[in-house]
């Protein structure tokens, strides 16, 4: 396609994705830049390259790109999305919360920011804005078994022993109807014993 049309931005950008997958850093970086320099106002382009610079771990530059691509669009949702992620993997957790709450004002319907902005909650140790976050991520699909798992993470600390139980019991139920008996599901059945043998102890 590049052969054909030397200035099809969209192919670039689809072999850079090619690259990326295989792991080819300078392979990914030039198809992306290329994306870029055809389209310099395409918030995607910088997305893409913020995307790549994650995958990379280069975090620094991940967000200058994101930054970039925001300020070409600033109701686009995904470079607020991986900016985040890259100010979490440097330990900025408050500087990501922040994209995540953008990220859920533009899309407030969605369980995916709500989840992610959990994930950082739970770093900065904000049990209540994790339980607040999981009310709303239910309200929008009861079936999200992982988010039982969080809630009763923050309501056990919260020392609400019985909550945490209800919420460990229901994760469990919904991973087995759900056949997804991996390290999440595995975690609610350890929560399950241990708030038991806890209640033993208690009583």
């Amino acid at each position: 396609a590049i052969e054909i049309n030397p200035k099809f931005a969209d192919a670039y950008n689809s072999r850079g994705f090619a690259y990326m997958a295989m792991k080819k850093r300078e392979e990914t970086e030039a198809n992306f830049s290329k994306v870029i320099e055809l389209a310099p106002n395409l918030a995607e382009g910088y997305n893409n390259r913020c995307l790549m610079n994650i995958n990379f771990t280069k975090y620094k530059e991940a967000i200058q790109d994101c930054t970039k691509a925001i300020e070409i669009n600033p109701k686009f949702p995904n470079p607020y999305v991986n900016r985040g992620f890259a100010h979490l993997s440097i330990k900025q957790p408050k500087e990501a919360l922040v994209d995540f709450d953008k990220v859920v004002e533009l899309e407030p319907n969605s369980v995916a920011p709500y989840n992610n902005r959990v994930m950082v909650k739970a770093v900065l140790k904000d049990l209540d804005g994790i339980v607040k976050d999981c009310d709303k991520i239910l309200s929008i699909d009861p079936n999200f078994a992982l988010a039982y798992n969080n809630r009763g993470f923050a309501k056990a600390n919260l020392k609400d022993f019985e909550g945490a139980q209800k919420d460990f019991e229901r994760a469990k139920s919904l991973f087995e109807i759900q056949k997804n008996k991996g390290p999440d599901y595995q975690l609610a059945l350890d929560n399950i014993k241990f708030l038991q043998q806890m209640s033993k102890k208690t009583n």
